[in-house]
């Protein structure tokens, strides 16, 4: 066994790199490579990469296996005394049967466990408490039922010596009341924290709720059925006997759990539960984000397989030498027969002396994280995944082992059309595979050294971060592959960059699609929540706007800011079979633009071959849309001939397939605007792998070259301190 993650996956001269390291394993030993080509089909250059001496790649590294927690819960301070009498109620709203018990709350510490409610495998409410010694139990029968808000509890009356529990479904106007008598009346004590959604266990947390959780509230008396009655129906839960009442609707953005009560005792959220989600009190209608109806967003949602933070030991690390080449790095892990690769970029400290900057989609290469796993609810998911109580996951972490980053990672084209995620290819057999992560990413890599160019790389992290800064001083900007998730900063960074005369080379396809947050606190958090669009699965009705930044959520095109207006395409189909090439139309004749085609016939098929699908123009692919943004003066310099059966438009442009659907293509354009800014844009994620095909001699490298030498030729956006 061997799993890893780096922290942080961008760095600069001087930056350190931790390594994190988990194995079953006695020894490992770590070495680090610039990744230069990733394919290994036998048609391009090979797996090509350069060891680098930043660190002994001969050092035995003592193994050890470091525990991974998944499951989220919230941590609530105990109310110090415990009272006498008491009475702990919830809303609550399970999602998944699980076939286990599902703890709902617990006060414990590592030896004594006092308090317990939860849901069994009846789907009953079971209380437990520890009073004078002995653990008594009680349950109410009335049936938890999944989908459904119920307000619920445990108390306890140390006069009358009654342990209870209480449910009701939201809109039912009768409690199910169960209240047994016990011998004693002094309620035990624990150390730890009062947990919601988890139960303690020599360390560890289990049996975790799937589902909703909000509306917490301790009191230091056993209320009455009358009393219970107000607080389902919206009484506040205030007042002089009020020990804590945590409201899940405030600070949102956060990690805290706010105490309304008015004695301070806030909480945390731990592990990542989804917040920002609907409560108790929503009612559809016109409640659509949480900034306009907080008090109907007084929830959390738990899940047994959240993970933010493995939180591991680095295990070892090392330095960015100052006199490093910018570029696409991997650490390599080796434990006995298992080898882990996880890329990382390395961006330069100052600006100097390169004409080209490639933005490498880190963000993708994130959202896709353990898309691959088998094991993926035990190591955390990726956006493309829904939990195990079939919600979608909104939130993926740079700090959990991930697959992603790994530059052997493709897609095996699957009979009917699909593709299913697959490691290590071999050189043989490999006719239709689709790549678009690193081993995508790395095909404009080699194509830049090939061409003997100076360039810099930076992250969609350092962009989001340092935004128009970051493009500014230079010619060329690069955009390929799979760049989908930006961030709003990211994307007026390109404005800013294209307005001011920077001249942007776009060779991807299904870009600038999903609206996308990096958590302000936590960048190793991205959040993205999918409404409209492509998508594998949506957003929870009125759960689109992100917790992390109060963004909304959805495609940037239902957001007014189609990608269209900035590149020109936009994303128009997909296909996973060998994707076609372009044919030039009548505008790539225009004066404007005989550069671009300088070399190429005019009835040359352009891109018909290629290592990523055997063809420039597929897997995703984007076009020309006026409606949705593209400049009227856009040149429409070419089109994917008809592509294949298998081929279909993206599901916000209805039903259609190829090869006789005008609108599943994908378009070549090329347009000005702002102070000289230019924009050449191929809509394909495949088009970057065809560059290497026949050692660059072919008219997709060559169309690439003139366009990426007279950007360079025409220098940076006016002004620009190089």
């Amino acid at each position: 066994m061997l799993r890893a993650y780096l922290d942080p996956i961008s760095v600069g001269p001087g930056d350190r790199v931790q390594v994190m390291v988990s194995t079953d394993a006695s020894t490992y030993r770590v070495e680090v490579a610039r990744l230069l080509h990733g394919d290994p089909n036998p048609e391009g250059p090979g797996v090509l990469d350069q060891i680098m001496d930043w660190l002994d790649s001969q050092e035995r590294h003592p193994g050890r296996e470091q525990p991974l927690c998944v499951g989220s819960w919230l941590e609530l301070p105990a109310a110090d005394p415990w009272p006498a009498s008491f009475s702990l109620t919830a809303w609550v709203y399970p999602t998944a049967h699980t076939g286990r018990v599902q703890v709902v709350a617990s006060w414990a510490d590592d030896t004594n466990e006092v308090l317990r409610l939860e849901i069994g495998e009846d789907w009953c409410l079971h209380g437990a408490l520890r009073v004078g010694g002995t653990v008594h139990e009680v349950t109410a029968d009335a049936e938890i039922r999944p989908g459904r808000w119920h307000f619920l509890g445990i108390s306890f009356d140390s006069e009358s010596r009654m342990l209870g529990t209480f449910s009701a479904a939201r809109g039912a106007s009768v409690f199910a009341v169960n209240r047994v008598p016990i011998s004693e009346s002094t309620v035990e004590s624990a150390a730890g924290p009062l947990l919601i959604g988890a139960q303690r266990c020599e360390g560890a947390t289990l049996n975790a709720f799937n589902g909703k959780v909000g509306g917490i509230s301790l009191y230091d008396t056993a209320l009455d059925d009358i009393d219970l009655s107000d607080l389902k129906n919206g009484a506040p839960p205030r007042g002089p006997r009020c020990e804590g009442a945590w409201d899940c609707s405030r600070e949102i953005s956060g990690n805290r759990v706010v105490d309304i009560s008015g004695r301070g005792r806030h909480g945390v959220t731990r592990n990542g539960p989804t917040r920002g989600v609907t409560g108790p009190d929503w009612r559809g209608s016109n409640d659509t984000v949480y900034a306009a109806a907080p008090v109907r967003y007084n929830a959390v949602h738990l899940h047994e397989d959240d993970l933010e933070d493995a939180d591991w030991t680095p295990t070892c690390g090392f330095t960015i030498p100052a006199d490093a080449r910018s570029g696409i790095y991997a650490v390599r892990i080796c434990a006995g027969l298992d080898i882990e690769t996880l890329s990382f970029v390395v961006r330069v400290g100052e600006a100097q002396g390169a004409d080209i900057l490639f933005v490498v989609p880190t963000l993708t290469w994130l959202a896709y994280a353990n898309f691959d796993a088998r094991n993926k609810h035990d190591i955390g998911l990726s956006l493309y995944d829904n939990h195990t109580d079939g919600t979608a996951n909104y939130y993926a972490t740079w700090h959990k082992p991930t697959s992603s980053t790994r530059p052997d990672l493709y897609f095996e084209v699957e009979d009917g059309g699909g593709a299913a995620p697959k490691l290590d290819p071999m050189s043989q057999g490999m006719e239709e595979k689709a790549s678009h992560l690193v081993m995508a990413d790395l095909y404009v890599i080699h194509w830049l050294e090939h061409l003997g160019v100076a360039y810099h790389v930076i992250a969609d992290d350092d962009l989001h971060r340092r935004g128009a800064e970051a493009l500014l001083p230079y010619a060329v900007v690069v955009s390929a592959g799979h760049h989908e998730y930006w961030t709003p900063q990211m994307l007026d960074a390109m404005d800013a960059y294209l307005e001011a005369g920077g001249h942007l080379q776009y060779m991807s396809g299904n870009g600038l699609y999903w609206a996308t947050s990096l958590h302000p606190q936590n960048p190793h958090l991205m959040e993205v929540r999918r409404g409209g669009g492509t998508a594998t699965s949506e957003a929870e009705a009125g759960e689109l706007q992100h917790s992390s930044t109060g963004l909304l959520g959805g495609t940037w095109s239902d957001q007014g800011r189609a990608p269209q207006q900035l590149v020109g395409v936009g994303m128009a189909g997909q296909g996973f079979s060998r994707a076609p090439g372009f044919h030039r139309l009548a505008d790539s004749y225009d004066p404007r633009v005989y550069f671009i085609f300088e070399g190429v016939e005019a009835d040359e098929v352009i891109g018909d071959f290629g290592l990523n699908l055997r063809g420039a123009g597929g897997f995703e692919f984007d076009r020309i849309d006026r409606a949705e943004g593209t400049p009227s003066d856009a040149l429409l310099l070419a089109s994917t001939v008809e592509p294949p059966e298998t081929y279909y438009r993206a599901m916000e442009h209805g039903v259609g397939r190829g090869p006789h659907d005008p609108l599943v293509r994908g378009d070549m354009t090329y347009f000005e605007r702002g102070r000289g800014g230019v924009v050449f844009s191929v809509g394909s994620i495949t088009w970057s792998g065809s560059l290497s095909y026949r050692d660059y001699d072919n008219n997709v490298a060559l169309i690439s070259t003139n366009v990426l030498r007279d950007f360079m030729r025409r220098g940076p956006p006016g002004g620009s301190d190089r």
